[in-house]
């Protein structure tokens, strides 16, 4: 059933259906057809947790990427900006395009080292702090 819903809002994305009073209905069909086939990867996980060759790689990668999103999320705009100011200084004529390729691995990187030694050190359960265990003791006896 997924499927042929899938395929009418794909039909009516491209033609023109949305006239009229239809037009309301054009933004939840665009999110259904996002959210479906996302919603089959969520329900295969165990089956891409133990795949292995090509899929278990790129499995690897999409979790890697995934870890480090939102670290992407809030690096992303400063560091575009960082590359169109040294794309202006410096006139890249030929190399402009490979110029950004790299550096679109370089926002990759920052964001994974970012995740790595800022987040997850935010995220591991701590010890209670110094001051807490201090505060009992005064307050116990």
């Amino acid at each position: 059933m997924g499927s042929i819903v899938w395929a009418f809002g794909l039909f009516a994305d491209v033609s023109e259906f949305y006239q009229g009073h239809w037009l309301i209905l054009k933004f939840p069909v665009r999110i259904y057809l996002c959210a479906w086939p996302l919603a089959g990867l969520v329900l295969a996980e165990k089956n891409f947790c133990s795949a292995r060759g090509i899929v278990g790689k790129s499995v690897a990668c999409l979790s890697w990427i995934g870890l480090a999103s939102y670290s992407v999320y809030l690096l992303h705009e400063p560091l575009i900006t960082f590359r169109n100011l040294i794309q202006n200084q410096a006139p890249f004529v030929y190399f402009k395009m490979p110029f950004q390729i790299a550096w679109f691995f370089v926002i990759l990187a920052i964001s994974w080292l970012s995740y790595r030694y800022l987040e997850l050190r935010f995220m591991r359960p701590r010890r209670q702090l110094q001051v807490t265990r201090m505060y009992r003791r005064r307050n116990s006896g």
